[in-house]
């Protein structure tokens, strides 16, 4: 029987900011909405030049076939807390110069107007209405203004305008069928502080994964104070975000200073910048320790065996860069070697990961229309890599333990999802995991770790390779491309190293991208936002926001049940541990008050006092 397909849903993500409003909001919907963009994953989105001035018209009349997305969040700090990064009042003079040189307004004669407005500063609906009152013969032209200044108003006018006033298929498609939510973060009480930021986005974050869980997300990451916009690359970097989620950003590239309302690109971005970033480095080159060569060495030995190799080593360490090495040095030098990845972490769905890596037949599933081949079709004759091979579902192990039994010329064989036949397919297979090997063993079966540990490569971390750290950071701060110019070399600054090196960096490369981008970060900003930091140079910049994100040396950071929640404890085993630890945590908040931790928990004080002597 064929399995029902669910619907996807799309979800918009965006910040109201104090230079981006509600009308921005509705330009880069229409964008969507007109095909100026495609939210087709099978589609990079990447799009320059978009006049916003057309895109304000497009929501006039119904296109046919327009794409909607099923839900939009407008997410926003309160008035109050907005005021903290730029008070409307604060800058009225430049803002009332700015209203005087808009051509629109030069045109229509309505640049006085609104200067008037502004200084009078009314509520909107005040404000609309003495406009019809003193200003009859232009408030049809006036009312179509609006737009252009609404990034100025508070919080719920600009709301108020976009559901009441804004154009009538805009509020057909995303106000009468609610499919826009604005979302005011109201717990947050500081814009600058990134930590609290981060805490409240996640709990939405953690909402919004329960409403939608079949939900597709694209969040516009560049919008927001500097800090949310951080907030973003911190919760993709450790997999805190909705699997389904794809960032774009959204800017005015400066090349036309002449219109206020100038031209916008709307680009992709990683979801991992800081990952996609260090698997491109060359850390084996020029490295001048021994056991990073010695990892290099046996991975270019190994793989020539034929046998199942198993990498082990932090996150951040370069394990997938290890294997891409070996196979573009193979690929350069001319040989015909396939290379296919599966990332063991978005197997979500036991089929579709059945289907990923085996291929399936025409009728297998819903949506099956046609015969495709899996990973292991794709790298046949070369490499297929299981990346955080840990997180594998016991159905989909056992699947591929099957598989891995290899016949007298070494092949596998497989069988495609829908099919009673099987395939002969060889292929060097080449595990990874960040977790230990004690671990490891307790999360797959037996039998399979077993047959994929037949080679072990342990990849060591940065702390304990610190004589390569200069060139690390040099070729970090090279593949960040902020020397592209030959202007800005990488910073050579002794107490920079003497804090790198003194610190553990869990996150390995992960880390030390950070502190790069921070550090350089502080060197673009102006002096305006200088003055508003509590820090006065780059290094006390980066050590300030390190800080605040820093890795942990947890490798399961996030998921603080994964400890108990193992497939071969029983469950009064899970409860007996959980118990330990909350009551250990307990302890923390509530210092050697017993009795006050039994009140809270429900626990005896006998239990409490047997749990305190055992730990």
């Amino acid at each position: 029987m064929a399995k029902k397909v669910k619907k996807k849903e799309y979800i918009y993500l965006s910040w109201n900011y104090t230079s981006h409003g509600t009308a921005y909001l509705k330009h880069i919907l229409s964008a969507f909405y007109s095909a100026t963009i495609s939210a087709d994953s099978s589609q990079r989105i990447e799009k320059k030049g978009i006049s916003q001035e057309e895109m304000q018209t497009v929501f006039d009349c119904e296109i046919k076939g327009g794409f909607v997305f099923d839900k939009v969040y407008m997410l926003a700090f309160s008035d109050e807390i907005t005021d903290q990064i730029s008070s409307r009042q604060r800058g009225l003079g430049t803002r009332i110069n700015t209203m005087e040189q808009d051509e629109e307004f030069k045109s229509t004669g309505t640049g006085e107007i609104w200067a008037d407005m502004f200084i009078k500063d009314l509520p909107l609906e005040q404000e609309r209405a003495y406009l019809q009152q003193n200003y009859g013969e232009k408030w049809p032209i006036l009312d179509k203004q609006y737009w252009r200044n609404i990034q100025h108003y508070n919080l719920s006018d600009q709301i108020s305008w976009l559901e009441k006033y804004s154009n009538p298929m805009f509020k057909e498609l995303y106000v009468d069928s609610k499919r826009f939510e604005p979302k005011e973060l109201k717990k947050v009480k500081d814009s600058r502080d990134s930590r609290e930021i981060a805490t409240y986005v996640l709990e939405f974050i953690k909402e919004l994964k329960k409403k939608h869980p079949e939900g597709y997300f694209i969040i516009n990451v560049s919008l927001g104070s500097y800090e949310a916009q951080n907030v973003w690359y911190v919760l993709g970097e450790a997999d805190l975000l909705p699997n389904n989620t794809r960032f774009i950003s959204t800017y005015d590239p400066k090349t036309n200073n002449s219109l206020r309302f100038k031209p916008i690109n709307i680009i992709e971005r990683d979801t991992k910048l800081v990952s996609s970033i260090y698997q491109h480095l060359d850390i084996y080159q020029e490295t001048t320790s021994l056991i990073r060569r010695l990892a290099y060495s046996k991975m270019k030995v190994y793989v020539e065996q034929g046998f199942s190799i198993l990498i082990l080593g932090e996150r951040g360490t370069g394990k997938s860069h290890l294997v891409e090495t070996i196979h573009n040095e193979k690929k350069n030098a001319g040989k015909n070697f396939p290379f296919a990845a599966a990332n063991c972490a978005s197997f979500d769905d036991d089929s579709k990961a059945e289907a990923d890596l085996f291929g399936y037949e025409v009728g297998a599933f819903t949506g099956a229309n046609k015969r495709a081949d899996g990973l292991f079709h794709q790298a046949k004759n070369g490499i297929l890599f299981f990346d955080e091979v840990h997180h594998l579902s016991l159905r989909v192990q056992a699947k591929l333990m099957k598989s891995l039994q290899t016949n007298q010329n070494n092949e596998f064989q497989i069988r495609r999802l829908g099919s009673n036949k099987e395939e002969t397919i060889k292929c060097t297979l080449v595990f990874a995991s960040n977790r230990e090997v004690s671990e490891l063993k307790k999360l797959l079966l037996p039998d399979l770790f077993d047959r994929i540990s037949q080679l072990v490569i342990e990849f060591p971390p940065l702390r304990k390779t610190r004589e390569d750290l200069k060139n690390d950071w040099n070729l970090i701060w090279q593949q960040l491309r902020f020397d592209e110019k030959g202007k800005e070399p990488a910073p050579k600054d002794d107490k920079l190293f003497t804090w790198i090196k003194n610190l553990p960096l869990y996150g390995n490369y992960r880390d030390l991208q950070k502190i790069a981008i921070y550090y350089h970060t502080f060197l673009k900003f102006d002096e305006a936002i200088r003055k508003d930091l509590p820090v006065q140079t780059p290094l006390e910049f980066a050590q300030q926001e390190f800080s605040l994100y820093q890795s942990d040396k947890q490798t399961n950071k996030g998921d603080i049940f994964s400890d108990y929640f193992e497939q071969r404890k029983s469950w009064e085993d899970i409860k007996e541990d959980f118990r330990v630890k909350l009551v250990q945590e307990a302890f923390k908040f509530y210092g050697d008050s017993v009795k006050d931790i039994a009140e809270v928990l429900g626990i005896s004080q006998q239990t409490i006092y047997n749990i305190k002597n055992k730990s």
